[in-house]
């Protein structure tokens, strides 16, 4: 069984249960079972459980996300932080540089922010790598992040990147 929560609000008041779905239901009918004396049958409707569509933006500095990184694959959803250095509207192509490093930023489904070169921005979005080992960050969010202390964010950066590396190597030992 799959075990969820789930908020029911009926008339006057609320209140929250965990259920259960059977995976074993067909076309015709899944009941939930509601831990409690609540029972519901949903008729013609089977519930198909995938992983998440969105993933986390994992934080990487431009430096670190190169062929021999583990996060250089394709569709990884990465959070990146640099200057804009160009913008292309036609293209709807933009190119970050942060420390000398470059990544280009796809931002056509960024529709409502105001790109302006040699201001800082931070996008989240999926890695799509070329044939030629271009990367090219597919953006489903940006925002402006200027006032932002660059130096501060990569002295963060560097100790989030320690404490996950202890973390990981003390949960193996």
């Amino acid at each position: 069984m799959l075990h969820l929560t789930i908020e029911v609000l009926p008339n006057s008041f609320h209140f929250c249960s965990i259920f259960q779905i059977d995976p074993n239901c067909d076309d015709s009918a899944c009941a939930l079972q509601f831990a409690g004396p609540w029972h519901v049958k949903i008729y013609n409707s089977c519930f198909k459980m995938s992983s998440p569509a969105i993933k986390h933006g994992v934080l990487i500095a431009l430096q670190d996300l190169d062929p021999s990184s583990p996060l250089f694959k394709q569709g990884t959803s990465l959070r990146v932080t640099g200057k804009l250095d160009e913008y292309s509207v036609e293209n709807a192509l933009a190119v970050i540089v942060d420390g000398g490093f470059k990544l280009k930023i796809d931002v056509k489904h960024l529709r409502d922010l105001n790109l302006r070169i040699g201001s800082i921005y931070q996008f989240i979005g999926e890695l799509l790598i070329e044939p030629n080992d271009e990367s090219i960050l597919q953006a489903r969010v940006g925002r402006n992040v200027n006032g932002i202390d660059l130096n501060l964010y990569h002295q963060s950066l560097q100790l989030l990147k320690q404490f996950q590396e202890n973390h990981v190597s003390d949960h193996v030992a």
